[in-house]
């Protein structure tokens, strides 16, 4: 009896390490999709910024509200001249 007890505990154990990797893998995959999403839409923003001046200056207001001045720099082609508003 002892020894089908140690099984089934061992057994437990090998099922709950699994489930925790499968936990992971699901945390890891969805970060990655969150990841992807935000560069696809980044990219549609982007493109739409080349052609239309409203998304232009929505993108730069929302750009000098909301990035840290140590990121800036990363928008500098965004920010400078070109008919912005500041």
């Amino acid at each position: 009896m002892t020894g089908r007890l140690a099984e089934l505990a061992q057994q437990r154990a090998r099922l709950e390490a699994r489930a925790g990797e499968l936990r992971a893998r699901e945390r890891t995959l969805a970060r990655q999709d969150d990841a992807r999403r935000k560069i696809v839409v980044g990219a549609v923003v982007l493109r739409a910024v080349e052609t239309d001046e409203r998304a232009r200056s929505w993108l730069v207001g929302c750009l000098r509200k909301t990035v840290a001045a140590r990121d800036l720099h990363l928008f500098a082609d965004l920010l400078s001249g070109r008919g912005d508003d500041a």
